[in-house]
């Protein structure tokens, strides 16, 4: 680092190891592998968003930590291009999939319609209509609960003060939908 002291964002995901930093090698490996293509596109598939968080990092299945070092001590002094990165690791990614049973590539083929195809498209493919309906009603209620910034920013530090205010939140928006009503 070029300086004497380094600023991080408060969103930022560090890995460590025992709470001191990682091995050269093993960051290296670590970066090559979070970088590929199939991993963008298996988080992509099954979290819906590009942010990723702590919970999507540490549900993320890894390779062995050997596999990872052997990646960083062979991209060493590389220019990390995507192609680079996906001619190192296409082999043993491969294998780690049919070992744990999770091809992002075929992962879309099981997933279920929920919401209906639009109109006017050539093949629409089928879709649950109750289960649409109550994907709607929950999707519409958090939407309800986002209105009041506390819910939809978390500020509470502890989870219980946050569920505390999400019960709040829920009763409130009961009570104005049935006084309106009457």
């Amino acid at each position: 680092m070029p300086g004497p002291q380094v600023g991080f964002e408060n969103r930022l995901n560090v890995f460590h190891a025992a709470r001191a930093g990682l091995p050269r090698a093993l960051a290296a490996g670590l970066a090559v592998y979070l970088n590929s293509r199939l991993v963008d596109r298996y988080f992509r598939q099954f979290n819906g968003h590009t942010q990723v968080n702590a919970a999507d990092l540490r549900a993320l299945p890894y390779p062995s930590r050997a596999t990872l070092e052997r990646w960083g001590q062979a991209v060493a002094g590389w220019p990390l291009t995507p192609q680079a990165i996906e001619a190192l690791i296409e082999e043993e990614v491969c294998q780690m999939t049919a070992t744990l049973n999770m091809d992002p590539l075929r992962a879309q083929q099981k997933i279920e319609a929920v919401i209906p195809a639009r109109k006017g498209r050539a093949n629409p493919r089928p879709h649950d209509p109750e289960r649409y309906q109550a994907r709607n009603a929950v999707e519409r209620g958090i939407g309800w609960l986002k209105h009041g910034r506390r819910v939809a920013t978390r500020y509470d530090q502890y989870a219980h003060h946050y569920l505390g205010f999400l019960y709040w939140a829920g009763a409130w928006i009961w009570l104005k939908s049935h006084i309106h009503r009457t």
